[in-house]
């Protein structure tokens, strides 16, 4: 049987612990860039959804509130009730907020839980 000498065992040893801790920060590297590169196509994509919805939500108010103001016959009144509208949703947004924690969680842990 062939014992590899003392001096020799502990250059192998150190040899294939460099290789492992290599190719570990190689791996730790690429999982980084990967969650790097998901976070931000991620933001990109909820950034131009929401400058759409804002953009449509914006047309819509200045489209109802003008239907209002000439159904009612005083614009004021139109801009006032959809201005009001925004105000009831907030409020309601306000004190239902804590419970928009979990599924807003449960979302983004999906999205990263495949690494």
């Amino acid at each position: 049987m062939n014992v590899p000498a003392p001096k020799e065992a502990l250059q192998n040893a150190a040899r294939e612990a460099r290789q492992y801790l290599d190719s570990s920060r190689e791996t730790i590297r690429l999982q980084a860039f990967r969650l790097s590169m998901r976070l931000v196509t991620s933001l990109v994509k909820s950034l131009l959804v929401g400058v759409f919805a804002l953009l449509a939500m914006l047309f819509l108010s200045v489209g109802t509130a003008l239907a209002l103001g000439v159904w009612m016959g005083s614009m004021i009144w139109g801009f006032l009730l959809v201005g009001a509208g925004y105000l009831v949703v907030f409020g309601l947004a306000y004190r239902f907020r804590d419970r928009l924690d979990a599924p807003v969680l449960r979302n983004y842990s999906d999205l990263y839980s495949d690494l």
